[in-house]
C-alpha cells in the first residue's frame, strides 16, 4: 500500500514546490517602476493646495526635517480632477521614482496577498526616493462592511504597513499615495491610517480659466478664455481636456471640409476611401504641419458633444435654467440676486464689512408658482452648482441614518463649493417638533440640520434655499436668524405676471409659433387664478390639439414629419387650439386655498420680529391636514375682477424678517 502511495505524494510534493518557488519568483521580481517627466508646472487650478504640496515634496526629498513627518497621504477627488497627474507631479517635482499599483493587484491568495504590500513597500524603500500610487484603494475596505475574508485581511495589512512607515522607514525617501473618487465609502480604519488628506476639489472658473490657459497654449486657440471658462461650470481638469480634443477635431475637419468639400458616396466603402484619398492629399500640402486655428465657434459646438463626469456621477452641477425661462416674479428674482448673486460677485466687499455669510431663504406659497425654478435659475446665473434635495429621500426606518444622510448632503455641498443646496418639499424635513416619543428621529433631524447651518462647522459658499406649500407646520426654530431668516413669498401670479410666463413659455411666440390672431393679454385675461404650472400646462395642451389637427389633416406621414419651414403651410398654434385647451383646465389652486395663503402672508408682513412669525407660523392654520382640491363648481371667470388685480398687485412680492 506504501509503495503504491508514494508516487502521489512525491507528485504533490511537487507542485507544492512549484506553487512556492513561482511565489518566492513574484516576490523577488524587481517592481516596474520609472520616472514621470510631469512637474507641478504643468498642473493648473489648485493653487490652494500649494502648501500641503511643499510639505510632502519636502518630507519626500528630506525626510525629518519637517514635522510632523508624513509618509502617506490619500487623495481624493471626483473623476477626471487630476488624481493620478497629482501623484505623478509629485513624484517628477522630488525627481523620484513612481511605482503604480491598483487595488485590485493587491489581491491573491492566502499565502501570496499577506506580505505582498510589505514586499511593495520594502522594495520601493530600497529603490528610494520612491512614490508608491495605490489606485482606486475604496475596494479594499468598503464602509458598508460588505468586504470579504480576504479584502478584510489585505485592508488590515495595508493599515497596519502604513502604520508602521514611520517607524520602519523613518529615514527613507518614500512616499505611499492612495487615490480614490468614493472617499466616503472607505472604511475608517484604513482612511484613518494615512498621515494625511488632499481633495481635489471641482475648479472654480479662475481655475479652469487657468487649467484651460496651461492647455491651449499647446494649440493654436483663437478665442476667449475668459468666456469658455464661464461656459463650462462643473467641468474638472480630465472634461477640459477633452473638450480642448474634441474642438482641435472638428476644427480639423473644417479644414477639410473646405478645402475639399464634405465626402459623400454611394456607400460606406467608398467613403472612406475618398477621405483616406483627400487625407493623403492634406498631408503632402506644404502647410500640413502647421496647426489649424481653434475658434470659439468650434468649442461651442464641441460643448455640446461632452457630458461632465460630474454629471455622469450624480455630482451637483450647474442647472441650464436661466431667468430668460421664468415669466414674472421679478421682486423675488431682486431679492435672490441680492441674497446670493451679489455676495459671489462681490465677495471682498462683503467680506469688508462683515456679511460674507451666506443667508439660508425660505421661499413659501401656493403650489405651481416656480420655486424650484427659482433655485435652479439663480444658481445658473452665478454660475455654481446646484444640489437639489427632496425632503423625503433623505428620510430612512433606520436610526441615525437620516442624519447621516443631511451631513453628507452638506459635506457634498463643502466638496463642490460655493454651491446651492435647494430643499424642495422642506416641511416633510423639518416638521414641528413635539414631545411625544413618534417624534424622536424627526428631532433628531431637525436638530442635525440646525447644527449644519449655524454649527462650528464652517459653511462658506455654502448657500441654503428650501421650499414649502405648508410653512405652518414647520418647526419655529428653522426660521430664526443665522437660519432661514429671509422668507421669500411666491404668489399667483397677475394678469402681467401671466403675460410673461407666456412669453418665456413660447419664447415670445416661435416656440410653439404663435399665429396672428393669438394675443397673450387676452389669453392671460380668462386664465385668471392660474398658477405657473397651470400656464405652462395651457400652452402644452394648445400645442397638443394644433399636433392633432395636423396629423388628422390628411397629410401623409411623411409630409408630417417634415420641418416647419419645409412644411406647405405654415404650422401654428392658433387662438382656437387655447379656448379648446381651456375647456379641458381650471385653476389648480383654489380660491379658498389662495386666501387662506393671502391671510397668512399679511400676518407675516405685519410682524415685527422674529419670535412673531415662528409662533405665527406654528400656529396658523393655512391647509388643512387633507389634500385640497379645486371645488368642482369653480370655473374660469372671463374676466379679472379689478379688486382683485389690485389686490394681487399689492400681495405680489416677498418678505424679509430680521430680528428686532
Amino acid at each position: 500500500m506504501e509503495a503504491k502511495k508514494t508516487p502521489k505524494k512525491k507528485k504533490r510534493k511537487a507542485r507544492e514546490n512549484d506553487i512556492e518557488d513561482m511565489i518566492k519568483k513574484r516576490k523577488q521580481k524587481q517592481m516596474e517602476s520609472h520616472k514621470p517627466n510631469i512637474t507641478f508646472a504643468d498642473m493648473a487650478g489648485i493653487d490652494s493646495l500649494k502648501d500641503k504640496i511643499c510639505d510632502l515634496v519636502a518630507n519626500l526629498s528630506k525626510p525629518g526635517v519637517l514635522q510632523p513627518l508624513q509618509k502617506s497621504v490619500l487623495v481624493t477627488g471626483p473623476t477626471g480632477s487630476g488624481k493620478t497627474t497629482f501623484a505623478l507631479a509629485l513624484a517628477g517635482t522630488a525627481d523620484a521614482l513612481i511605482y503604480r499599483v491598483t487595488a485590485a493587484e493587491l489581491f491573491g491568495g492566502p499565502s501570496e496577498s499577506d506580505g505582498k504590500i510589505s514586499d511593495i513597500i520594502d522594495q520601493a524603500a530600497a529603490m528610494a526616493p520612491c512614490v508608491v500610487l495605490i489606485e482606486k484603494i475604496d475596494i479594499l475596505a468598503p464602509k458598508d462592511g460588505s468586504a470579504k475574508s480576504l479584502e478584510k485581511r489585505t485592508s488590515a495589512q495595508l493599515s497596519s504597513c502604513l502604520s508602521s512607515l514611520k517607524s520602519k522607514h523613518e529615514e527613507k525617501q518614500i512616499l505611499v499615495v492612495g487615490e480614490t473618487s468614493h472617499q466616503e465609502n472607505m472604511d475608517w480604519e484604513l482612511r484613518s491610517s494615512f498621515d494625511t488628506e488632499i481633495f481635489i476639489a471641482i475648479p472654480t472658473e479662475s481655475a479652469r480659466h487657468d487649467i484651460l490657459e496651461l492647455l491651449c497654449n499647446r494649440m493654436s486657440f483663437c478665442g476667449d478664455l475668459e468666456e469658455l471658462a464661464h461656459c463650462t461650470p462643473g467641468y474638472v481638469a480630465g472634461d477640459l481636456k477633452k473638450l480642448i480634443e474634441q474642438a482641435q477635431s472638428l476644427a480639423w475637419k473644417r479644414k477639410k471640409n473646405s478645402l475639399y468639400g464634405k465626402v459623400e458616396g454611394s456607400n460606406l466603402f467608398e467613403e472612406v476611401k475618398m477621405f483616406m484619398n483627400r487625407f493623403e492629399k492634406m498631408c503632402e500640402r506644404e502647410d500640413a504641419d502647421t496647426a489649424v486655428p481653434v475658434y470659439m465657434e468650434d468649442f461651442m459646438e464641441a460643448l455640446l458633444h461632452i457630458i461632465p463626469a460630474l454629471k455622469r456621477e450624480g455630482f451637483p452641477t450647474v442647472p441650464e435654467i436661466t431667468w430668460q425661462n421664468i415669466g414674472g416674479l421679478e421682486d423675488i428674482k431682486k431679492e435672490l440676486r441680492e441674497k446670493i448673486l451679489e455676495p459671489i460677485k462681490f465677495s471682498k466687499l462683503h467680506e469688508e464689512f462683515g456679511a460674507s455669510r451666506p443667508n439660508g431663504i425660505l421661499m413659501w406659497g401656493p403650489p405651481g408658482c416656480g420655486k424650484t425654478l427659482l433655485a435652479k435659475a439663480v444658481a445658473n446665473e452665478a454660475g455654481i452648482n446646484l444640489l437639489p434635495i427632496m425632503g423625503p429621500e433623505l428620510l430612512n426606518m433606520y436610526q441615525g441614518e437620516s442624519e447621516r444622510a443631511v451631513r453628507e448632503v452638506f459635506r457634498r455641498a463643502r466638496n463642490v463649493a460655493p454651491c446651492v443646496i435647494f430643499f424642495d418639499e422642506f416641511d416633510s424635513l423639518c416638521p414641528v417638533r413635539t414631545k411625544g416619543a413618534e417624534s424622536g428621529s424627526k428631532t433628531t433631524i431637525v436638530n442635525t440640520l440646525l447644527t449644519e447651518m449655524n454649527g462650528f462647522a464652517k459653511r462658506e459658499d455654502v448657500y441654503v434655499i428650501a421650499a414649502t406649500n405648508r410653512p405652518d407646520i414647520l418647526d419655529p426654530a428653522v426660521t430664526r436668524p443665522g437660519r432661514f431668516d429671509t422668507l421669500l413669498y411666491v404668489d399667483i401670479p397677475d394678469h402681467l405676471g401671466r403675460i410673461s410666463i407666456f412669453q418665456a413659455r413660447t419664447k415670445n411666440g416661435t416656440c410653439p409659433c404663435l399665429a396672428d390672431d393669438v394675443n397673450l393679454e387676452e389669453i392671460s385675461r380668462v386664465c385668471n387664478n392660474f398658477s405657473g404650472a397651470d400656464c405652462d400646462q395651457l400652452v402644452y395642451l394648445a400645442s397638443k390639439e394644433a399636433i392633432r389637427e395636423v396629423i388628422h389633416s390628411g397629410e401623409n406621414a411623411t409630409e408630417i414629419e417634415c420641418s416647419n419651414e419645409e412644411a406647405t403651410t405654415k404650422r401654428l398654434v392658433h387662438k382656437k387650439h387655447f379656448f379648446a385647451a381651456l375647456k379641458k383646465m381650471k385653476p389648480s389652486v383654489s380660491l379658498e386655498e389662495q386666501k387662506r395663503y393671502k391671510k397668512l402672508y399679511n400676518k407675516i408682513a405685519v410682524s415685527l420680529n422674529q419670535e412673531d412669525l415662528a409662533e405665527l407660523l406654528a400656529s396658523a392654520n393655512v391647509i388643512p391636514e387633507q389634500e385640497c382640491k379645486p371645488h368642482p363648481s369653480e370655473s374660469i371667470p372671463d374676466k379679472e375682477e379689478k379688486s382683485q388685480t389690485s389686490n394681487e398687485t399689492t400681495d405680489k412680492g416677498e418678505m424679509n424678517t430680521t430680528s428686532s
